[in-house]
């Protein structure tokens, strides 16, 4: 879904030694009042050189509204903005992506971006020079807001002037405010893809191939010439037929029957293993039901899982006489459930790719009295002492097909009952799942969105930890914005301390990533400085940078050490938050006791030359403007001592008040005058 993101022109993007200009340093050039590059969406770098390929088949293109001709494809006529909608793998990003290239200069980057954020603003989107954007709406639950569009006119006046441009693309359900009648076509140009017909796809890959008599295999599609002519209904999206194309491929002839089912979802295999009452049935599935959760897994681990599930009393399966030593071995076992066995792993998947996710699918829509039992071993042999604790990823993507066949919901459901059973073992799968589902393209919004209702559940504690626990990972540095607003979900409600402490951990977290870490400052920034009635959001920002006690300083992880050593105009930007942040923190009075021992630690870091000294004093010199009357013990805390950096503070604070003093006298004299 995401990928690394390379170095591009000078033209087009800020350098920041040793930052990827992508990340935290994608700033205007010298504006460090707005700082826009650190609140808007990540750009995630595109080859344009993928986006030309051989094998691709035009989808039909056509206008939003049938009374309107679709919108020009001229290099010349770029509009700044363009939706294109379609719906699920009907090639519409690929087209965006193609209409892109043909408006971009040659050597301008492209770069896809995802939303990152819980209202759409076109403040978010990037809009650089000779840049080209991509905006992923794939698998996002709400139409466009009335004040998304009408900002994008303006998005694409500023665009078009720069010879930028941005492809939203979307279902029409999400782009529905843009088609209805009276919108202004103009305005936001908007083009509907079909799907091209699959029979066309499957063609061209063929004939694609590198292997003429591969090529030839193109022929297979005739009537009466192969088992796989009559394979396709014509409803098939671009993704199927290229599947389908691969497999015949792959075939070992026309009549290949073996491929034919694997097309088909081995619908013809899973009869012929779950259609039989032989006694020895109920073992050999268990098996390859281990297998398919498992693939690829040691063995022995995978055996004896199956061994683990056949016990539950449901199945009403005889207790083996002779223990270790009663049964085949490994290899015998293999062989009876038809699984791959070689140098001591069990793949269901190697012989038949697909059969694992096939196998899930077909228990769930054919034997849900299994489900709940299914339920309970997956958390049994995951659990922290379970046989496949070290196996987790492999759990996770098992049950990621089956949220993609059966629904998210499903997946959802199964997660909070592991939850609410208030077990490590359940806890940690249920995690893990949770995390992958939230980056999944088509379920990743849903499950994101979800993850904002269980923040604010406080009464669920066990769901506001799994949220806190999945921002932390993978998800917090893919959309931090998301992250971050649900940990102020959970931070700004009565939740119990332990959770608010993992919370205010998790910030920290983030603030030290070194990708995300200055993005994350700036929305504590703005939380600190943000009209709230009763501060509550000044001490959000305190408590990311005061970890005592916490796992965080235990390891020497304090977020001031990444933060501080940035250079140059990212580092310009971070000590300017630093002290929007400080200084409304001090504003607080009944917050700089706490806030004066952590600048004081600051301090002495600075004097011990842990922290650059410039960077530090810059920052501390913030809340002198808030208490430039008086040095109190808070104040004293900071910059008394005898070391020379901490007199070097003293005086800095002493022409402040001077300073005071002195415009204060001017202003007298004015009012006299």
């Amino acid at each position: 879904m995401t990928g690394h993101h390379d170095s591009e022109d000078d033209d087009y993007r800020l350098k920041a030694e040793g930052v990827d200009a992508g990340r935290d340093a994608y700033l205007v050039a010298g504006d460090f009042t707005q700082y826009t590059g650190l609140q808007q969406l990540i750009p995630h770098a595109l080859g344009r050189s993928s986006i030309l390929r051989a094998e691709y088949v035009s989808p039909a293109v056509r206008a939003a509204r049938p009374e309107l001709a679709p919108p020009s494809q001229d290099s010349s006529l770029g509009p700044g903005v363009m939706i294109v909608v379609g719906g699920p793998r009907s090639g519409r990003r690929t087209t965006a992506l193609r209409i892109l290239d043909s408006w971009l200069p040659s050597f301008g980057p492209v770069y896809e971006l995802y939303p990152d954020w819980d209202e759409e603003d076109t403040s978010l989107v990037p809009c650089r020079p000779g840049v080209g954007y991509l905006l992923n709406l794939t698998g996002s639950q709400s139409p466009l807001s009335s004040k998304f569009i009408q900002q994008l006119p303006g998005y694409a006046q500023r665009a078009k002037e720069i010879s930028s441009c941005l492809m939203i693309v979307a279902t029409e359900y999400v782009a529905g405010p843009l088609l209805t009648p009276g919108q202004s076509e103009a305005a936001v140009p908007t083009i509907k893809v079909d799907r091209p017909q699959p029979v066309d796809v499957v063609r061209r890959r063929i004939e694609t191939a590198p292997d003429p008599v591969q090529r030839s295999r193109v022929a297979w599609l005739q009537s009466g010439q192969s088992d796989f002519a009559e394979l396709l209904n014509g409803d098939e999206s671009p993704g199927e037929a290229v599947r389908l194309a691969e497999i015949m491929l792959a075939a070992d002839g026309p009549n290949d029957r073996e491929a034919v089912d694997q097309y088909r979802g081995w619908k013809h295999k899973l009869t012929e293993w779950f259609g039989g009452d032989d006694e020895s049935a109920p073992a050999v599935r268990a098996r390859q039901i281990a297998a398919a959760c498992l693939d690829g897994a040691d063995g022995r681990i995978v055996l004896d899982a199956a061994d683990l599930l056949l016990p539950y009393e449901e199945f009403n399966w005889p207790r083996s006489i002779g223990g270790p030593l009663a049964g085949a071995d490994e290899a015998q076992r293999c062989e009876a459930a038809d699984l791959h066995f070689a140098n001591g792993k069990i793949s269901i998947n190697h012989k038949r790719p697909g059969a694992g996710p096939a196998l899930l699918r077909h228990v769930w829509r054919t034997r849900p009295q299994v489900v709940p039992l299914l339920r309970r071993w997956l958390g049994e042999i995951s659990g922290p002492k379970g046989i496949a604790a070290g196996y987790l990823d492999k759990i996770a993507e098992a049950l990621g097909s089956v949220a993609e066949s059966e629904g998210v919901g499903v997946v959802l459901e199964l997660i909070e009952q592991w939850l609410e059973a208030d077990s490590a073992q359940h806890t940690n799968l249920a995690c893990d799942v949770l995390a992958q589902l939230s980056l999944d393209p088509a379920n990743g919004a849903r499950v994101r969105q979800e993850l904002g209702g269980w923040a604010k559940a406080i009464t669920k504690p066990d769901r506001q930890r799994a949220v806190i626990t999945v921002c932390r990972g993978k998800m917090g540095k893919e959309y931090p914005s998301i992250a971050l607003k649900r940990m102020q979900y959970v931070l700004e409600r009565e939740s119990g301390e332990s959770i608010r402490q993992e919370a205010v951990t998790t910030v920290a977290v983030l603030l030290t990533d070194p990708d995300q870490g200055a993005r994350t400052l700036k929305t504590l920034s703005d939380w600190a400085t943000g009209d709230v009635p009763d501060g509550r959001h000044r001490t959000l920002f305190l408590n990311a940078f005061d970890q005592s006690g916490s796992a965080l300083e235990e390891r020497n992880t304090d977020p001031a050490l990444g933060l501080l050593a940035r250079d140059g105009e990212l580092g310009q930007a971070v000590q300017s938050l630093l002290q929007k942040g400080w200084g409304a923190v001090w504003a607080s009075p009944g917050l700089r006791p706490r806030a004066s021992r952590v600048l004081a630690r600051w301090a002495a870091a600075a004097e011990a030359g842990l922290l650059p000294a410039d960077a530090v004093e810059a920052v501390i010199s913030a809340i002198f403007a808030e208490q430039a009357d008086a040095l109190s013990d808070d104040l004293d805390r900071v910059i008394g001592g005898e070391g020379a950096f901490r007199r070097q503070l003293r005086g800095a604070f002493v022409q402040t008040v001077r300073d005071r003093a002195d415009r204060g006298s001017r202003d007298e004299a004015r009012q006299v005058a």
